[in-house]
């Protein structure tokens, strides 16, 4: 039967303006105007999906598609053959946009996308829920707090307790089984609340699958479903280990297990234990390598800076809201960008930024100077900022040009332009601060066989403060801290070769405990106060350490305990400076451990320390046994 063209049009405004449906979505056709018309010229569909709350609209007019909340929401539209299009998304209210996915997907990031029409395409935009916090600890404008806000808006998180998040925490592994089996309710579509176990019981009236984790415990459902979920097995012995430390190899395996269960491969379906290693410190016979491989597969991690992944250190609760925001929510890195102009001369480098997005690790608003700055024909460095820059353009010794580096996990690009101007963009993934509260100053108890000491720090990754000092016990008057790298420390120029200095109160232990330091804190607002408290030193040593002499092959590192069944232990191993850290072992319940770092320097000379850092008599603070070895 011929059908009129008045009467086609007819249906299309007739569809336009009720919808059209397509199982339990709906199918908008966005307004009346006829992009492209068949009877006319040659089309393809463009199909926009959209989940979470937000708006895609195109250009040239024809799609305007609006998802609520939780909801989703189709739209179809014919646009001419190998004609562009422009897709702009743009998040809905307490909401944060995620990425596209087909058509789009290698603009991923970007809130606009431009589609090419060379046949019918289909894209998706996702977006998730943000909003606000309750908590006081978070502080307004970093890196981590839409993280936060996502993983408490999607109820993957009810913070600490006492209205707080407490994110410069490490996360324990029960914290890790509720964040884990809320995370994966989310990703299901179910409540984060109400769950059960194998049969549909209730997990809290199972009989508990580790010795150590007891139906009383608030964590014990979680746990219990943790495991029926094959995410762990326990960490030996018929335990959990419920109040340790969640290391970063441990983290990977955990999320890897969340998102895939025990089966999973790598790009193009290859065994991810056969892949080429991504990191220099993570070795194909780590017994965490495939599950490391896969995360940073992922875009989860991009290591922690340099080319490695520091699989021994702890996960803060800060760090593990971005890591569980991109695995489960769909959350990107947050990229910045800062402007400006600068003047170099003799080695002395001043930028005067004049705008930046930068929440953490990078430049602020404001002119900084760097001194000591040398160039090379491929490298820059900032020496009071213990950044090295790399070249990627430009002219042999000249800081025009464009220059590269990483830190932390975080990318960065400078250019510096013949005209004085200066522009610079990063990924950031982490920041190295803390909380607006005071929490990210640290005072710290370390016991040397020289003597007993204290250390003090304060995170500043930004550089907002422009001086920081310390009063208190051991302290005549104030001692100045200085800025090295995101933060602020003592450094004298002796420090028994450990990493981070201190000041020394002699060799008898000290009285008076405990020690309260005041850190005075001046910036552009002026000058604040926060405090840190000493509560113990460390008294007994690790004895009988090894190795010494001469080493060849993977060293093994081991030691006599200090006799207490609730210590744990940290190997941490430098340059024969004491001054660059190349590997460290956080969290060790025994006596011994392998080497699992980067490759040594055959006839280089290595310091290292074996620290008790935590036992039944002091749970904060540290006693370090140093020792020397030269590899071959």
């Amino acid at each position: 039967m011929k059908t009129s063209r008045g009467y086609i049009f007819f249906l299309v405004i007739l569809f336009a303006h009720f919808g059209v449906h397509a199982g339990n979505a709906a199918v908008i056709k966005s307004g009346i105007v006829i992009a492209c018309d068949p009877s006319m010229q040659s089309c393809n569909n463009l199909t926009v999906n959209q989940t979470g709350s937000g708006t895609v609209t195109s250009a040239p007019p024809g799609i305007s598609c609006t998802s609520q909340v939780n909801g989703n929401a189709t739209c179809l539209e014919a646009f001419p053959s190998n004609s562009t299009v422009t897709l702009s998304a743009a998040a809905g209210p307490d909401s944060t946009f995620t990425g596209w996915s087909g058509a789009c997907s290698s603009q991923s990031s970007n809130p606009t996308c431009v589609v090419t029409m060379s046949a019918s395409e289909s894209v998706t935009a996702s977006y998730v829920l943000t909003g606000t916090t309750p908590f006081s600890d978070v502080q307004s404008g970093s890196t981590f707090e839409t993280y936060i806000e996502a993983i408490y808006n999607n109820g993957i998180t009810t913070g600490c307790g006492g209205g707080g998040y407490c994110p410069s925490e490490n996360v324990t592994r029960d914290q890790m089984a509720a964040f884990l089996v809320r995370a994966t309710q989310v990703e299901a579509g179910q409540s984060t609340v109400n769950f059960t176990c194998n049969g549909g019981v209730n997990c809290s009236a199972e009989t508990p699958y580790f010795s150590d984790v007891s139906t009383a415990d608030q964590f014990f459902p979680y746990i219990q479903k943790l495991k029926e979920l094959g995410i762990t097995t326990g960490c030996g012995g018929g335990d959990y280990c419920p109040s340790e430390n969640v290391t970063r190899d441990q983290m990977a395996a955990f999320l890897v297990r969340a998102l895939y269960g025990g089966t999973f491969t790598c790009n193009g379906g290859v065994n991810c234990s056969t892949e080429t290693p991504y990191f220099s410190d993570v070795s194909t016979s780590d017994q965490f390598f495939p599950y490391i491989q896969k995360l940073k597969e992922l875009g989860i991690t991009t290591g922690c800076g340099n080319g490695n992944y520091c699989p021994s250190e702890y996960v803060t609760r800060d760090q593990m809201a971005a890591f569980l925001a991109r695995a489960f929510l769909g959350m990107a890195p947050v990229s910045a960008n800062a402007g400006g102009t600068y003047t170099y001369s003799s080695g002395t480098l001043n930028l005067n930024t004049t705008s930046s997005t930068f929440p953490c690790n990078g430049v602020t608003v404001g002119t900084k100077s760097y001194t000591g700055v040398t160039i090379t024909s491929t490298t820059m460095t900032w020496p009071n900022k213990d950044i090295t820059w790399s070249r990627t353009n430009g002219t042999a010794g000249s800081i025009v040009g464009t220059w590269t580096s990483t830190d932390g996990g975080n990318s960065y690009t400078i250019t510096f332009n013949d005209d004085g101007t200066v522009t610079m963009t990063g990924t950031i993934v982490s920041c190295s601060g803390g909380s607006s509260n005071g929490s990210n100053v640290s005072a710290y108890s370390l016991d040397f066989s020289t003597g007993y000491e204290v250390g003090f720090s304060y995170n500043d990754p930004g550089e907002t403060a422009t001086s920081v000092s310390v009063s208190g016990p051991g302290i005549t008057g104030t001692l100045s801290l200085a800025y090295i790298s995101g933060g602020w420390v003592y450094s004298p120029s002796s420090n028994n070769g450990y990493l981070g200095s201190a000041i020394n109160l002699g060799t008898t232990y000290p009285t008076g405990l405990p020690f309260t330091y005041t850190f005075y804190i001046t910036g552009s607002a002026g000058t604040s106060t926060a405090t840190s408290t000493v509560s113990c030193f460390q008294l007994p040593f690790a004895t009988n350490i090894s190795p010494t002499g001469t080493v060849t092959g993977t060293p093994t590192f081991s030691w006599t305990g200090i006799g207490d069944s609730s210590a744990t232990y940290q190997v941490q191993l430098s340059d024969s400076s004491g001054n660059n850290r190349i590997w460290n072992s956080n969290s060790i319940s025994g006596a011994s451990i392998a080497y699992s770092g980067p490759a040594l320097t055959p006839g280089a000379n290595y310091q290292y320390f074996i620290v008790v850092e935590s036992s039944s008599a002091c749970s904060n603070g540290q006693s370090l046994a140093s020792g020397y070895f030269t590899y071959q």
